[in-house]
């Protein structure tokens, strides 16, 4: 049981150091200064969807703690935009939600959509130099989240598979 726990915690960690670290190392190198895809708000916004516990915010918000290394942005500014996104997620998931990639592409555009728009506008109100429109920039990096949204929901249902094994095999010990 607490080896699940420290699973549930561990494997999006590093999934999501591994999507940092590739976003901010390796696409400069490979792609030059073509815009990066948002892989890191991917899987945040897989952990919104399909864990709906509350001590998700909780593993959100230190994420995004770590996300703070590989960005410039302020701590205020990044964590009410995930708490704003998380909130939008979870309640759009309990009106409408079914299974499958389809799901998550279209959450994930979404997702990265809604974090843009409130970055900007958090941006304008939390700090004395906002962040810049780059429209079409911020516009690329939501058309970018459609390719990459179905390897990270491939890749995060993998890491969660061993989890969900384990749950089955728990709730039947207590039976």
């Amino acid at each position: 049981m607490w080896k699940r726990r420290i699973l549930s915690v561990l494997l999006p960690m590093i999934a999501f150091l591994f999507a940092c670290a590739l976003q901010t190392t390796a696409w400069p190198d490979l792609f030059g200064s073509l815009t990066q895809p948002p892989l890191w708000l991917l899987i945040l916004t897989w952990l919104s969807i399909y864990r709906p516990r509350s001590s998700t915010i909780l593993l959100i918000y230190f994420l995004g703690f770590l996300a703070s290394a590989f960005t410039i942005m302020p701590l205020k500014v990044i964590f009410f935009s995930l708490l704003i996104l998380h909130v939008a997620l979870t309640l759009t998931r309990e009106r409408v939600f079914w299974t499958g990639t389809t799901y998550f592409v279209l959450a994930s555009t979404a997702s990265v959509a809604v974090y843009h728009i409130s970055v900007l506008l958090l941006s304008r109100i939390l700090e004395p130099v906002p962040a810049p429109w780059l429209v079409l920039e911020r516009l690329l990096q939501i058309a970018l989240a459609v390719p990459f949204a179905i390897p990270v929901y491939s890749v995060m249902n993998f890491l969660e598979r061993p989890l969900q094994t384990d749950m089955l095999v728990d709730s039947e010990q207590a039976s």
